[in-house]
């Protein structure tokens, strides 16, 4: 039974006429229960609310009448009127006091006479810096972590942007505090790398460094903790760089006709002097046939490399004389979302043929040697690279592999080649036959019509490419023969 004080508040004679278990209503939203303890009558008051956080009704102690005066009980209602107001929940108010009284000393918070505001204000105070000091210490190593998760997304799952910074950023800078990495940290890590000979490697960890820094400029807490602005902006790559060195990376290398005639004796003369040979653990061993493939096949299809060593042998139709690239294989046809079909002259189908020979029994054209997948297109690279190894500033040779000059072209008066510079080649010698500029880059899986075109116009113009591959196989075998 609920029992409303008829002016607003109980008077204590009508308090001591109260009966057990009846609801007790005053204003201001007090509200009291009495109870039977001990054949006496005991009154335990709340302050009922609507919480300002759950907006839900909640009920908070007062005391208990008579052993608190009804004045003390009020007074404490009166309190927990003002916490409301203020927009606080007083049981998460009070929770916070206890956990704060708990990590104080008795004394200091009794010298100190806090008020419940007071306290609040100095948990929060205390809360803030605390923050404040964990974001003070984050470091490079958790930057990286959160942009490579969320600020950047690359076709392999961002793997080497992984793998640059997990070989020349993070043993440097990693766990240096972000707010002191400066721009003579940056600059000595970009010079070790170019010191060692990785030009091109000093040149993409900038690129990404710059990135990500970026990244974080914009976004809390990392903006915070830039305070000077990106540390990396101010290091001029191209100043530290060898004079001599093209930071663009454009390369314009194309193998003549004599250079091709001597890659392929090269190649034989190899094979021979190490049949023959004597001695053979002091003899230079030949290149891998599977690596004389690629090279030919590559400059007689115009293909990257990458796109060869991901090649399966389903996706090569030796009746039909195609090689099926899917766009995901593809760095041009990753780019538009566009499959491609080539069409293997007389010269492609029969390195094709001699691959099969090699790999045929296996699912990659061109498998790994220790795991189940296929061949990384860096390896071939590298072995090409460690045969011209007059034009490497590199300090450190590995002692599984070799490092010699037998694949140098013309004495080395034209430079370096890389398997890159075949495709140019290839694409070159289809221009010097007189074939239009649009079939050749629709045989590189180049985007020669714009957005608007590529919409309308889906013709694939195959017979202009069979025209074209022939034509090039065609050059190549009598370069070769002559």
């Amino acid at each position: 039974m609920s029992i409303k004080a008829t002016r607003g508040l109980f008077s204590e004679l009508e308090l001591k006429n109260v009966k057990v278990n009846q609801r007790l209503i005053e204003t201001g939203g007090l509200r009291g229960t009495s109870l039977d303890k001990n054949n006496k009558i005991r009154i335990r008051w709340y302050y009922q609310f609507r919480s300002p956080v759950t907006k839900k009704l909640r009920e908070i102690s007062c005391g208990i009448y008579p052993d608190d005066s009804m004045s003390s009980i009020r007074r404490m209602r009166d309190s927990f009127r003002l916490i409301v107001a203020e927009g606080i929940d007083p049981i998460e108010d009070k929770r916070l006091k206890a956990t704060y009284l708990a990590e104080k000393s008795q004394l200091e918070i009794e010298n100190s006479r806090l008020s419940a505001i007071q306290v609040r204000k100095k948990i929060q105070t205390e809360k803030e810096a605390e923050r404040l000091a964990k974001e003070a210490a984050l470091c490079v190593n958790q930057l990286f972590d959160e942009w490579v998760k969320y600020g950047v997304r690359r076709k392999d799952g961002n793997k080497e942007i992984k793998r640059v910074f997990a070989k020349d950023v993070l043993p440097k800078i990693g766990k240096r505090i972000l707010s002191n990495v400066s721009e003579k940290d940056i600059r000595k890590l970009v010079e070790d790398i170019i010191t060692r000979g990785a030009n091109r490697i000093a040149v993409q960890v900038h690129s990404l460094l710059i990135q990500m820094f970026t990244w974080a400029e914009k976004r809390k807490p990392w903006r915070g903790l830039l305070s000077d602005g990106n540390p990396v902006i101010l290091v001029e790559i191209d100043k530290i760089l060898p004079p001599e060195y093209d930071i663009n990376n454009i390369r314009d290398r194309v193998l003549s006709h004599n250079e091709i005639r001597e890659l392929h004796l090269k190649f034989a003369e190899l094979e021979q002097g190490f049949a023959t040979a004597e001695n053979r653990r002091e003899s230079i061993r030949p290149m891998q046939p599977t690596l004389q493939c690629a090279v030919w096949i590559c400059i007689s299809t115009l293909c990257r490399i990458g796109a060869l060593t991901k090649a399966r042998w389903q996706e090569v139709d030796f009746e039909k004389r195609t090689w099926f690239i899917p766009a995901v294989n593809d760095k041009g046809g990753g780019k538009t979302n566009q499959d491609n079909t080539v069409y293997l002259s007389d010269f492609a189908l029969e390195w094709f043929q001699n691959l099969y020979e090699l790999t045929g029994n296996t699912t990659w054209c061109f498998p790994a040697a220790n795991h189940d997948g296929n061949l990384d297109a860096k390896t071939i690279g590298k072995q090409i690279s460690d045969r011209q190894i007059m034009f490497s500033r590199r300090q450190q040779q590995f002692k599984s592999r070799s490092h010699n000059d037998i694949l140098v072209l013309s004495d080395g008066m034209n430079g370096k080649w890389t398997m890159h510079d075949l495709r140019r080649t290839g694409a070159t010698m289809m221009q010097e036959l007189g074939i239009d500029l649009v079939i050749i880059n629709l045989c590189q899986s180049h985007t020669v019509l714009s957005k608007v075109d590529r919409h309308y116009l889906h013709g694939k113009l195959v017979i202009d490419k069979k025209v074209a591959w022939n034509q090039l196989g065609d050059e190549l075998k009598k370069c070769l023969q002559e």
